[in-house]
């Protein structure tokens, strides 16, 4: 009886060994495979950490090549423009010299004139590349006060041939002074490439309404036309340089593509906001907002 509760009392002990053997080796198989999946883990970071690295160096890298490549077309335009301004300017002067000439004909009279527009066009073409690249390089000067009503005459003045052939009529509502902080240059190439675009795709003898409102503190310029209007698609597209839209001008006149983004440009800088309202078959009003001093 004393022997075979020995004999049970070995079992149990043994027993308890081998749980106690086993459940060691099961917590030192656990570490194991803790430690292994933790290096492995940490195999997988140091990795991508290293990618992430590498694709930051080549950003980088790529980086300082597009700010060099920028730096190059910049300069590659303005000195293209810079050349490019003195056989415009000469065509131009030339052809007033022509046109001085009392032996020529009418026809002769015409090309002549043709001749000097076109190349102011020109002329008007490269100055509006470079500002385009000016305003992007955040060259600003000191702004003054200015009253609006006098930039916007002077604007209107400038295309009122221009609506004439067309059979617009451009209907200037302002009275007052509306009196505003900044440049007048910044203030006309806003108002002009309105104006211009306004004229391109406005059908002949439309209206174009101009109206200056002051309200909340601010001078709301609009810009009304009578045109197509434009889509939706359109509307995502129309400030990005030399994109063309789905509208076309409705006279065969020539667009740049770049219009609208020296007016975003500059209103920006003027520290003014833009908003529009338009619909296909509509028209379009341009609003230029800028704080009233």
């Amino acid at each position: 009886m004393e022997r075979s509760k020995q004999v049970q009392q070995q079992e149990y002990i043994s027993n308890m060994l081998i749980a106690c053997v086993v459940i060691v080796f099961l917590i030192a198989f656990a570490l194991y495979n803790r430690s292994k999946i933790k290096s492995k883990a940490n195999k997988i970071l140091t990795a991508h950490r290293e990618m992430i690295e590498n694709q930051n160096e080549l950003l980088s890298k790529r980086n300082n090549e597009l700010l060099e490549l920028d730096e190059e077309k910049n300069n590659f335009i303005n000195i293209l423009s810079h050349d490019l301004r003195a056989p415009i300017n000469n065509i131009t002067a030339l052809a007033g010299l022509l046109a001085m000439d009392d032996n020529l004909s009418e026809s002769q009279v015409g090309s002549i004139k043709h001749i000097a527009a076109e190349s102011r066009r020109l002329n008007k073409m490269v100055t509006r590349i470079l500002d385009v690249e000016r305003i992007e390089s955040k060259s600003t000067e000191d702004f003054r006060e200015l009253d609006l009503s006098p930039v916007l005459e002077k604007v209107l003045k400038n295309y009122k041939q221009q609506a004439l052939d067309k059979k617009i009529t451009l209907q200037l509502d302002t009275e007052g002074e509306h009196k505003v902080m900044g440049l007048e240059q910044y203030l006309f190439h806003v108002f002009e490439n309105l104006l211009s675009n306004a004229i391109k795709f406005s059908p002949l003898g439309e209206a174009i309404w101009i109206r200056v409102i002051k309200k909340d503190g601010q001078h709301l310029i609009n810009f009304t036309d009578g045109g197509p209007g434009m889509t939706e698609e359109d509307q995502q597209l129309m400030f990005k340089k030399f994109q063309r839209l789905s509208a076309k001008p409705t006279a065969g006149e020539r667009s740049t593509g770049l219009g609208l983004s020296i007016v975003a440009k500059y209103t920006e800088l003027l520290g003014g906001k833009l908003t529009w309202e338009s619909a296909p078959n509509e028209g379009t009003t341009f609003t230029v907002s800028l704080k009233a001093v």
